[in-house]
């Protein structure tokens, strides 16, 4: 038997020791008839990688920033901390759609003036 053969016995043998019906007796048997009659085009997930694009600019409203208190969204970032009584990075997330690393950068820079440091629990208490 040739190469081609065997491989598809095996593949029926393995689906047959499969419960009935079950996902792995479904992929032993696509496998054989690929082994048999290979499909003209790429199964899913073997398709190329798409190209990859290079970013030259953030959304246009989002202006480029650090992090720093000299960056443009941090009056924003203490004014959304202030309206909303409490202070985390997901909260300056979702109300300035930046990035973690940025958020993070924002609410380090408010320590000690907006915020106090971070407390055991994870809190940061809010300063007056």
């Amino acid at each position: 038997m040739d190469e081609a053969g065997g491989a598809v016995e095996a593949a029926i043998a393995l689906a047959k020791e499969q419960a009935t019906g079950s996902t792995s007796a479904q992929l032993f048997l696509v496998a054989a008839v690929e082994i048999v009659e290979p499909s003209p085009r790429p199964a899913a997930g073997d398709e190329p990688v798409r190209e990859q694009r290079v970013v030259t600019s953030l959304a246009d409203d989002v202006p480029v920033g650090d992090g720093s208190a000299t960056d443009p969204l941090y009056d924003q970032a203490v004014a959304v901390v202030r309206t909303n009584q409490r202070a985390s990075i997901s909260l300056i997330q979702r109300h300035l759609r930046v990035g973690y690393n940025r958020a993070s950068r924002l609410l380090e820079n408010m320590e000690g003036s907006v915020v106090g440091p971070l407390m055991s629990n994870g809190n940061r208490e809010l300063l007056k």
